[in-house]
């Protein structure tokens, strides 16, 4: 009788804790982060400012609702920008998700070889786009990195 109540409890205690590994969130994939458009909106000698458009897609399964994010962005290889937004949003299982970002720096820094300004609006720039989102009601940071091209626009 004692053998068959500890195997009955050892039962409920293995499937208490399959149970508990089921209902657990699976280890999200790290989101797919472009940098799809960047205008210019203010020239200033010394800064500028800029309007970047980020597209998120999401390859998991299930929606990622996220309280923000920490980035930094690499033009031709040189620190562009970084910082991090507040913003918070859901991108859909298997889906995708803009976000619109303000951000102040030095173009010229970067682009300085060229002496011509308006020879800005006519080419791509290579960016790097790295960083973290972080999850809702988690300490769980998601990092993404991401290569590309952009052309720059005027911001009209």
């Amino acid at each position: 009788m004692k053998y068959k109540l500890y195997k009955v409890g050892i039962t409920l205690i293995l499937l208490s804790v399959l149970t508990a590994c089921a209902n657990m969130p699976l280890q999200p994939q790290s989101p797919k982060v472009r940098l799809t458009d960047f205008r210019i909106m203010k020239l200033g000698f010394t800064e500028q400012s800029y309007k970047l458009k980020l597209t998120l897609n999401n390859p998991n399964p299930f929606p990622l609702p996220l309280i923000g994010m920490d980035y930094k962005l690499l033009l031709n290889d040189k620190e562009f920008t970084q910082g991090s937004t507040n913003q918070p949003l859901t991108i859909a299982a298997l889906g995708e998700q803009v976000i619109e970002i303000n951000v102040i720096s030095n173009l010229m820094k970067i682009i300085g070889e060229w002496h011509d300004i308006s020879s800005i609006f006519n080419r791509k720039l290579d960016y790097r786009l790295l960083g973290s989102m972080n999850i809702v009601n988690s300490a769980l940071q998601i990092p993404f990195e991401y290569r590309g091209d952009i052309p720059i626009s005027n911001g009209k």
